[in-house]
């Protein structure tokens, strides 16, 4: 009988714990879940130290995982999904500021917003396109090949449809030389070994331009080469290349590690060359990297560079895009303090930087109630 209830016991402590197993696996993916949407709202507040990608942006190293996005059948129209970039990136990490900013108001406008990472600026633009993320980070050389169906988009046509919101960090382009190197300039590179990008990366097409601006191509260099960030840093201090053309974020870790392990300096681009490439790109924006930024940076380097903005479609509703824009703009001084790259931020700058296509009607509503200048390089 002892041995019975014993039985009877273990029992009724193993029907127990099969009645509340699937509370405790119901809280427990309750708990991933919630660490999951933590971890998507989070960014790194710290200097980018780790090495860019070979294209000078966010696009994916091949180690990167699949992406699985967003759904397609939407069922919480209060819900804005942003896509970003992969998650080691700077546009994952922007984008979390941008949510952080949004949803701190979340109780007054009843949004909610949630960072999405993605490849990058091309599949961010199809996405909105297709109605599956509400708004995107991309860099306006794509804003404005997508708006105009230039380039990758001229078989799909253009994305009419397209409206900024907001101009975020710059992209420099670097000309970076080995201390050895006779080069000063982009036109003294001819008949130099020069590490352009893979081809098909950003950092090659970037490349390929600012080289066309002094006339130059990849056939008048010694060595056109391909290599990706680690190997062209490598291949600079160890003599094999003699200067590499990269456009990345500032800070930037990929040019500190440059200068610092074997002395490499920042080249100029030389006299002549900024009034055509920014009236022929209006995407590009002339700006300076300051003198002491980096070792052997003893003189303001003049520059141009890309810039990350923020779109959205033109039927995302006026008083969803104006309370984006506003947690922003009322919350600036916080928002810039969020991520190294944003750090240089203007609130001047944000409607006009980079901006292609047309200002959102309802960022442009936000824009003169706070005084600011919407005019755009789509209506200079």
């Amino acid at each position: 009988m002892r041995s019975l209830g014993k039985i009877l016991l273990r029992l009724s402590f193993l029907s127990l714990f099969l009645a509340i197993f699937p509370s405790i696996a119901l809280v427990a993916a309750q708990t991933d879940e919630a660490q999951d949407s933590s971890v998507l709202e989070a960014t790194s507040s710290g200097e980018p130290d780790q090495i860019e990608s070979a294209t000078g942006t966010d696009e994916p190293q091949k180690s990167e995982p699949e992406v699985e996005y967003f759904p397609k059948s939407r069922v919480n129209e209060d819900l804005l999904v942003i896509g970003t970039g992969p998650v080691s990136g700077t546009f994952y990490a922007v984008g979390g500021a941008i949510c952080r900013a949004v949803n701190r108001g979340t109780d007054r406008h009843n949004l909610r917003c949630l960072v999405e990472p993605t490849s990058g600026s091309h599949d961010n633009l199809q996405l909105l396109s297709d109605k599956r993320i509400d708004l995107a980070i991309v860099q306006s050389d794509w804003q404005f090949y997508a708006y105009k169906g230039l380039a990758n988009f001229a078989e799909t046509g253009a994305q009419e449809e397209l409206r900024h919101l907001i101009s975020l960090h710059h992209h420099p382009l670097y000309l970076v030389v080995s201390p050895s190197s006779e080069a000063f300039s982009l036109v003294d590179l001819k008949d130099h070994k020069v590490n352009l990008g893979p081809k098909g990366s950003g950092q090659r097409a970037f490349a390929e331009v600012a080289l066309a601006s002094v006339g130059l191509s990849s056939k008048d260099l010694a060595s056109a080469g391909e290599l990706g960030p680690r190997e062209q840093l490598d291949a600079l201090c160890d003599g094999e290349i003699d200067a590499f053309i990269v456009a990345v974020p500032k800070p930037s870790g990929l040019i500190r590690w440059a200068t610092d392990r074997c002395g490499a300096r920042l080249a100029e681009f030389g006299s002549g060359v900024f009034s055509a490439l920014l009236s022929e790109n209006p995407y590009l924006n002339q700006l300076d990297i300051p003198a002491g930024s980096y070792r052997n940076t003893p003189v303001d380097i003049a520059t141009f560079a890309v810039v990350s903005t923020l779109v959205t479609r033109s039927d995302v509703p006026d008083h969803v895009t104006k309370e984006i824009v506003a947690a922003v703009v009322d919350h600036f001084d916080d928002f810039r303090r969020q991520h190294a790259v944003l750090e240089s931020l203007q609130l001047t700058s944000l409607p006009v930087d980079g901006a292609t296509a047309p200002l959102h009607d309802g960022a442009e509503i936000l824009f003169k109630e706070k005084g600011l200048s919407i005019l755009t390089g789509l209506s200079q």
